[in-house]
């Protein structure tokens, strides 16, 4: 999971006028079914959006960070338009009134969203109406449009997504994370063996580039500090925004336990260097 601002999304005037002509329907329609009707007629409003979602993540899913092996993109609402499922699978309404709301949009792969469906538990302070602030909610996802909470998802050399909190002493963090991990379907076979394949792949870098790193310490030559800034150079590329799986390139430097490899991850990482491809 990676963050994205998603206040960087900028509707046209003219969609964002359709937007609130149709919220302002919602609003005034007497029953559930006129305003499904309105949801319904209207599904296209917010797939005009796709586009503007995909260039927030550089083209990557922003739950899974992948472009293709999580399948083909759906503008996904956050806080599900027709109905909200709970922890024990019951209806307890849905957000009818985001359904035009582009802060409630992400863009998820087909894969995670077609098994999340309309599930979204919430703790505490459920949303009922337009009334009601949805900030106030204790919900169990976490969102990748919160710093905090893309960092409670870590991923492991078997290329599985687990919860980065302990579960004795971070009790709630972890079970928004596992739940997130399930309903979101992060560990799909495909995308857990790229992972996997990518932790072989960095931690074989990371060896290699400790090898040249104890060489040019013993024996300083420029050839040997060359060699160990073009290794830098590509794990930054790695770990750059743009990089599908970034994460789990992340994960892997963090477990190392070295000190250039923390550092690495520390770094400021320039876009305009490293994802300019994706202007």
């Amino acid at each position: 999971m990676i963050y994205i601002n998603n206040r960087l999304i900028s509707p046209s005037a003219k969609w964002v006028k359709k937007a609130k002509e149709l919220t302002d329907d919602l609003k005034a329609a007497a029953t559930a079914a006129e305003r499904e009707l309105i949801i319904e007629k209207n599904h296209r409003v917010w797939t005009l959006l796709k586009t503007a979602l995909k260039t927030l993540s550089y083209g990557k899913c922003w739950y899974s960070e992948a472009r293709e092996i999580y399948s083909h993109y759906h503008v996904d609402h956050f806080r599900p338009k027709a109905k909200a499922l709970d922890i024990n699978n019951d209806d307890k309404g849905g957000y009818w009134w985001l359904a035009f709301d582009p802060t409630n949009y992400r863009l998820m792969g087909g894969v995670g969203n077609s098994k999340k469906g309309d599930y979204f538990p919430v703790k505490l302070h459920k949303a009922n109406t337009f009334k009601d602030p949805v900030v106030d909610e204790i919900i169990y996802f976490l969102d990748p449009c919160k710093k905090e909470d893309v960092k409670l998802i870590n991923y492991d050399d078997t290329g599985n997504a687990v919860p980065a909190a302990n579960k004795t002493s971070a009790k709630w963090s972890y079970e928004r994370a596992n739940e997130t991990i399930i309903w979101y379907d992060l560990n799909y076979p495909d995308l857990r063996d790229e992972r996997k394949r990518i932790w072989k792949e960095t931690a074989d870098e990371i060896e290699k580039t400790q090898f040249i790193i104890n060489e040019y310490e013993d024996a300083p030559s420029t050839t040997g500090a060359v060699l160990m800034m073009s290794k830098f150079e590509g794990f930054r590329k790695k770990i750059a925004p743009c990089s599908e799986l970034s994460a789990t390139y992340r994960c892997c430097l963090r477990s190392s336990g070295l000190d250039w490899a923390q550092r690495l991850i520390e770094e400021h990482i320039d876009i305009k260097i490293y994802c300019k491809e994706y202007d």
